[in-house]
């Protein structure tokens, strides 16, 4: 079983769903770090409830906006890929919202996926198609 996404929510946010919504670039550097202190990602921790857990291998960021079409339509296929790929922190960010934090990832158009590994930024796309980013996912996993 992999890490619960919960370790990585802002206290102050409120969790709708699988998906952890980046609330500042604190939250996203607390994120990043948190990521990036995994050594070796096959050997697992015991969590504080005794579960053997996985950490995430990969990170996606979802950048959106509640005006943009193609990120509404999106939404509830990411939903199923997120459940379906448990190894994979998925991450959204309101640009309309937090356009600090988007300017800081070089969001030009949406929606956006940037993927991170091991704390770094591996590749980022733009895109509504749900197979490009499965491919995207699969790619970098």
């Amino acid at each position: 079983m992999y890490e619960e996404s919960s370790k990585y929510a802002d206290p102050h946010a409120v969790a709708t769903d699988c998906v952890v919504e980046i609330t500042s670039n604190e939250h996203l550097d607390r994120i990043l770090a948190t990521a990036a202190q995994v050594e070796n990602p096959d050997a697992g921790y015991v969590d504080h409830h005794g579960n053997q857990r996985l950490p995430h291998r990969l990170i996606m960021i979802q950048v959106h906006a509640n005006w943009c079409r193609a990120c509404i339509g999106v939404r509830p296929k990411l939903l199923k890929l997120c459940a379906r790929h448990p190894e994979v922190l998925c991450c959204k960010l309101n640009k309309g919202n937090h356009e600090d934090v988007a300017a800081r990832l070089g969001i030009r158009a949406l929606p956006t996926f940037v993927l991170y590994k091991n704390g770094k930024r591996i590749d980022h796309f733009t895109t509504a198609d749900i197979e490009t980013i499965e491919q995207g996912v699969l790619d970098n996993v």
